[in-house]
């Protein structure tokens, strides 16, 4: 018998905690049906000491283990088993997306590819805690931070800024908040320009700067472009988180931004001079 990682999970479940009831479940009905493990009551299933020795023999039957893997193990570590994906970590579960923003940064006392080539490295988190680098540059979105060194106009005060992706469906950022948290340096924002933005700007923790094109041509640029349903769509929930920040650029941004009631997204802003 094949059986999905879900279906593994929850006959080891059943050999370990040994469950006398369980919820309805899509798992619990296909092992009642096909292994007749465990019986119905009102809409979920109870099971007995019989129903848990049957889950147990249904792993051994199958060659797999009475216990699940250690919590983030590999793919590597699940040899034996009927898929490398049982019960173990995404392959990019540990992973954070940085590339030098500005000037010289090493990992292990190696340059990173140099702002110029264009080139981002995807590293574990430990190895992101370990580049060296002045200061930590958050760049929400993935299309800016893989052409970032075409705005032109990001100050880097001549320093060594490593920029991390702060995180999408792949990188996630929850590692991108462990990296942040495991280091010192003072650290800069790279957001759109809308409530979410500024928003969470406000949660990272250090923040020295964040880094929008000058005033003018941002009040200009984004009355042209029109996007209300950038300011309409998210002023509700981050409102008050901004409104509470006593950062003076945060603050300047804010007025700015309930000003003109709509936002612009930073892909817009690479033209800026």
């Amino acid at each position: 018998m094949i059986l999905s990682s879900t279906q593994i999970a929850f006959l080891q479940r059943l050999a370990i905690e040994k469950p006398a009831e369980r919820g309805h479940s899509a798992v619990a009905e296909f092992f009642l049906v096909h292994c007749g493990i465990g019986s119905r009551k009102g809409r979920g299933f109870v099971y007995t000491e019989k129903s848990h020795q049957e889950a147990i023999s249904l792993l051994i039957a199958n060659g797999l283990p009475l216990t699940p893997l250690p919590a983030g193990s590999s793919r590597s570590d699940a040899i034996g088993l009927p898929s490398e994906k049982t019960g173990t970590k995404a392959p990019h579960d540990d992973s954070v997306a940085i590339k030098v923003a500005s000037g010289a940064c090493l990992l292990g006392g190696h340059p990173l590819p140099r702002p110029e080539q264009g080139i981002y490295s995807v590293l574990t988190v430990a190895q992101a805690t370990a580049v060296t680098a002045d200061r930590l540059l958050l760049v929400e979105n993935v299309e800016t931070f893989r052409t970032l060194e075409k705005y032109r106009w990001l100050d880097y005060q001549g320093l060594n800024v490593v920029a991390i992706l702060l995180g999408d469906n792949l990188f996630k950022a929850d590692r991108v908040d462990a990296v942040i948290r495991a280091r010192a340096e003072p650290v800069w924002a790279f957001f759109d320009f809308d409530p979410n933005g500024l928003g969470r700007a406000c949660s990272l923790p250090r923040l020295d700067r964040i880094l929008l094109p000058a005033s003018g041509w941002l009040d200009a640029t984004t009355k042209r472009a029109k996007r209300s349903d950038l300011f309409a769509d998210q002023i509700n929930q981050w409102r008050s988180t901004i409104e509470r920040s006593n950062n003076a650029e945060i603050s300047a941004a804010w007025r700015l931004l309930s000003r003109l009631e709509k936002g612009l997204p930073q892909e817009w802003m690479i033209d800026a001079p």
